[in-house]
């Protein structure tokens, strides 16, 4: 939920775990995700 909001998008409920999206902006969560998880990620050598 935290790469949602970072990447500039508003969800109407936050306490909701489901967010639908379209390909536009799941490409931007997507991108907000992968920065991230980043050193998460290579912590485990992905």
């Amino acid at each position: 939920m935290s790469s949602v909001t970072s990447s500039g998008l508003k969800v109407k409920d936050a306490r909701d775990r489901k967010v639908y999206l379209c390909a536009d902006h799941w490409k931007i969560v997507k991108k907000a995700f992968k920065q991230d998880t980043k050193g998460e990620r290579l912590r485990w050598g992905h």
